[in-house]
């Protein structure tokens, strides 16, 4: 007489398959926390490396702009005592005053030496130089200073540029997007537009508004296909999550 197999219970069957689909759940709940872990830390990582490229970027601007005053310099031997002019002329005229009247009233206004710079080219040059030593305000102040007194003056575009570049490097990024903004409005066709894009981008990523910041790109890649700021944006781009 042949015996009929034990069936397994409904009970047994349940036992057996249910710790089975907790592990399963449990492994795939697991694996998007850990991608999006990696994320998280390539970001950071992206960050990290994009505040050293922007240092490096800064000191190379640094020594362009010291190299252009040299051929600068090269090519109109006459200019530095030319623009002079003005400087000396301004500081003479206190002394005629004085001659012509005895009392010390001119001596009551007593000017900063950055209200003493009358020549734009030697305010540009002390702000460079104060932002070279780290001194972010105090140069944000002087370059504001001469893309306010001469904006036709050929160095404005890049006074203002450099404006933007000392709140970025205070992180004061939002102060930086309306300066770096203001580069392409009042100087579309200054060489500093394609910078001053990729850095309206970049402080907007550190802020968090990354649409925003693909559109600059993006649109610095289109307008500007050939330039290094639309290379490091393509790079920026491919990596912006």
């Amino acid at each position: 007489m042949r015996t009929r197999p034990e069936s397994i219970s409904f009970r047994t069957l349940c036992t057996l398959i249910l710790p089975a689909a907790f592990l399963c759940a449990c492994a795939s709940t697991r694996q998007p926390d850990a991608t999006q872990t990696r994320i998280s830390t390539m970001e950071q990582q992206i960050s990290r490396n994009e505040e050293v490229i922007s240092d490096l970027s800064q000191r190379l601007s640094v020594m362009q702009f010291m190299v252009d005053s040299h051929e600068r310099m090269l090519r109109n031997p006459s200019g530095p005592s030319a623009a002079t002019t003005p400087a000396s002329s301004a500081i003479q005229q206190p002394e005629k005053t004085k001659t012509g009247a005895s009392s010390p009233a001119p001596a009551s206004h007593v000017s900063s030496p950055a209200e003493q710079i009358q020549d734009p080219n030697r305010l540009y040059e002390k702000a460079f130089a104060t932002m070279q030593n780290r001194e972010y305000e105090k140069a944000a102040d002087l370059f504001q200073q001469l893309a306010t007194r001469f904006p036709d003056h050929s160095l404005a575009d890049n006074a203002l540029y450099w404006l933007a570049e000392c709140h970025y490097a205070r992180r004061d990024y939002r102060q930086a997007i309306t300066a770096f903004e203001e580069v392409p409005k009042r100087y579309p066709q200054g060489g500093k537009v394609p910078d001053a894009m990729l850095k309206n981008a970049f402080s907007r990523i550190q802020i968090g508004d990354k649409e925003n910041a693909r559109e600059i790109l993006r649109q610095l890649i289109r307008e500007y296909p050939f330039t290094d700021a639309a290379a490091k944006a393509e790079t920026r781009l491919k990596n912006l999550f």
